[in-house]
């Protein structure tokens, strides 16, 4: 063979028969009768990735090995860059922790994301292919006709073999418009109609693929309104609250078809920096992830950085609704 083509084509050749990494990867499955995740969000990181966000990425995978990965929003603090390089090197960079461990990892984006890409002359979705380029990234194609970047959903299979767990991953989008409907409106963006729309008719085909209902997990950068609601009403069991929730000033309903369906067991957000709490509200757990960035705000004074972590999940395939969760500090881990 090798005497019949030269050296450039046999590399081509090479490329063209051998499965790209994603062809390669495996389902995600329980382990054992378990599955682990760490959520981390608001990395919200500059051209220069922050090496204490590295270092806590690091320490917190090491010590906690999951079996997947979710970072929600706020990948980038986009309006730092100058280039799309330097946006592609960056996602690359926050991928590295995932990647040099061979963890399966997925993400959704935040408004600040979303903060300079028409400048950059880029979009989400390009972000979104130089992330899913990467061999263990597990995003998935969106749903046609659906808005947004990163509307997913992430099998997780059990002993028998069919999905035992969903993870269910929603585009919160970034900024409302200042005027809407005749209104002046302003705030942060919402979960879209048909969005909601995508995760019940989706709900509703995979429980009648396995023959019943898939218990799941759900990650995005907003909260809902419902987040404060349920805070108010003194249904806060664990966690800090240092700062107001910001959510959109609309609400398009998706509690309410969490609920009707009744297959997702907790709702988990960043966005709110210096929140860490977790409450239940009308059956469903919903918290706060705190956020792992340096780079970015956290708490006043001296105490800047204390709450900086992620926060983990350990689901057993005997009820993955009787999920654990709870909130590591990357000052536990020596930082």
């Amino acid at each position: 063979m090798a005497g019949m083509f030269g050296p450039a084509l046999l590399t081509v050749l090479a490329m063209a028969f051998s499965p790209s990494p994603r062809a390669a990867q495996q389902p995600l499955r329980f382990e054992e009768g378990r599955f682990k995740i760490v959520q981390f969000t608001d990395p919200q990181d500059g051209p220069v990735f922050h090496p204490k966000t590295k270092a806590a990425m690091e320490r917190i995978l090491d010590s906690e090995k999951p079996h997947l990965v979710v970072i929600t929003g706020d990948l980038l603090s986009t309006g730092a860059f100058q280039n799309k390089d330097q946006i592609r090197r960056s996602l690359e960079a926050l991928a590295a922790p995932m990647e040099a461990r061979r963890i399966p990892w997925a993400a959704t984006f935040g408004n600040h994301d979303c903060d300079a890409l028409d400048k950059l002359g880029i979009t989400k979705t390009d972000m979104m292919g130089w992330m899913r380029a990467l061999p263990h990234n597990r995003n998935t194609d969106d749903p046609e006709g659906v808005p947004g970047v990163g509307n997913n959903l992430l099998r997780v299979l059990g002993s028998d073999g069919k999905p035992a767990l969903a993870v269910w991953l929603l585009d919160s989008h970034a900024y409302a418009p200042e005027e809407w409907a005749g209104q002046k409106l302003g705030g942060y963006g919402w979960i879209q109609p048909e969005q909601v729309g995508w995760y019940a008719q989706t709900s509703r085909a995979l429980e009648a693929e396995v023959g019943r209902k898939v218990p799941g997990l759900m990650f995005f950068h907003i909260p809902l309104l419902e987040f404060g609601q349920m805070r108010l009403a003194g249904k806060v069991t664990e966690g800090e609250k240092n700062e107001d929730e910001c959510p959109a000033h609309i609400n398009s309903g998706l509690f309410g078809a969490l609920m009707a369906r009744g297959d997702v067991a907790g709702v988990f957000v960043g966005h709110d920096h210096v929140n860490t709490y977790v409450g239940t509200w009308y059956g469903i757990r919903l918290g706060y992830a705190g956020n792992i960035g340096y780079a970015t705000y956290g708490l006043d004074g001296a105490q800047r950085d204390r709450l900086r972590g992620a926060r983990v999940f350990e689901i057993e395939e005997k009820d993955p609704k009787a999920f654990r969760t709870r909130y590591v500090l990357a000052s536990s881990l020596g930082l």
